[in-house]
């Protein structure tokens, strides 16, 4: 299962998504947890433990290199994030000795974490964060998950991540949303760009004073889709001063929320069909916009249209 916290700046959805990560550590202590980390201030590793980590943006010809594998539909040069799995494609597993994880990944204990990074000295003025999360896009479109394994990301704020396949490659995502017209109303944005797709989300309101709060976001926001309130939260307040033990306070006090959240994602079904027909279109997208004419060469006219997940996942 794919489970991913998102939202704008200072909604505290890297808080959220690193105590998500230690409550199932701590019920699943035998189980890999992959931890995503593809917000530009790079705290969820920080939050848990895990420090200094790689960043994968200046690996992302190895991690191309990588999951391209032995494939013979198209050439190396012309694969792109969005480009979808071939049967020689290498792909990702979850668990501690995959070799992808074992190469990528910083380990502490039974998480792994993936780091796309943040700006380098010498990329600023010339280098747009979102190419760097193409590296997220080559290891979702190859990671073999199931609803048995868990992966919980962090990733950007805001709307951006349209413009990559981010949007739509988890299972179920949960905003974190502040009491506040703009946040809010980015929430609004967001759904009506995604309305026609087959996503799945819940909402967290956090930062809640009162009644009245509750109130405003009741104008705004179908009730039903809102998983919990978060009041004002001691263990939240001391864990943002930096005192990081207050995370497993935090988990605690919500122990009811996180288990919410991962019994809705155990309840979705993984369609990897819908999946694989959403990753074409957006790749016939991305080459028709850019990549075509770049690379003089109408690309999605070479690649193999007859892969399925089937194909590698044989028990779906």
């Amino acid at each position: 299962m794919r489970i991913w916290f998102f939202w704008k700046w200072g909604a505290w959805k890297s808080t959220f998504a690193a105590a998500m990560t230690r409550f199932i550590q701590q019920k699943f202590p035998d189980k890999t947890i992959i931890a995503m980390d593809g917000d530009i201030n790079m705290h969820l590793g920080m939050y848990l433990g895990i420090w200094p980590v790689k960043m994968l943006h200046p690996l992302m010809k190895e991690i191309s290199d990588y999951v391209f594998w032995q494939r013979d539909d198209i050439l190396c040069d012309h694969f792109i994030a969005s480009t979808p799995p071939h049967r020689l494609s290498n792909f990702i597993h979850c668990t501690s000795d995959d070799t992808f994880l074992q190469k990528f990944a910083d380990f502490k204990k039974n998480i792994a974490l993936l780091s796309v990074g943040t700006f380098r000295e010498e990329e600023v003025w010339k280098a747009c964060f979102h190419g760097k999360l193409n590296a997220f896009d080559y290891i979702y479109n190859h990671l073999l998950d199931t609803n048995d394994d868990i992966v919980i990301s962090d990733c950007m704020a805001w709307i951006d991540n349209l413009w990559t396949a981010n949007y739509f490659v988890h299972d179920i995502s949960i905003y974190v949303i502040e009491p506040t017209i703009q946040s809010i109303q980015v929430y609004k944005d967001y759904q009506a760009a995604t309305r026609n797709t087959w996503l799945h989300h819940k909402v967290i309101i956090n930062k809640v004073t009162d009644i009245q709060d509750k109130a405003f976001v009741l104008q705004h926001i179908d009730e039903t889709t809102i998983l919990w309130w978060i009041k004002h939260s001691e263990s939240l307040r001391r864990f943002n001063q930096w005192s990081f033990e207050a995370l497993d306070d935090f988990v605690t006090e919500n122990t009811a929320l996180f288990t919410n959240i991962h019994n809705q994602a155990v309840s979705l079904w993984k369609n990897r069909d819908v999946y694989l027909d959403r990753l074409q279109q957006t790749y016939i997208s991305k080459c028709d916009i850019r990549y075509n004419d770049y690379h003089n060469s109408t690309l999605y006219n070479h690649t193999d249209k007859t892969f399925t997940y089937t194909d590698v996942i044989p028990w779906i």
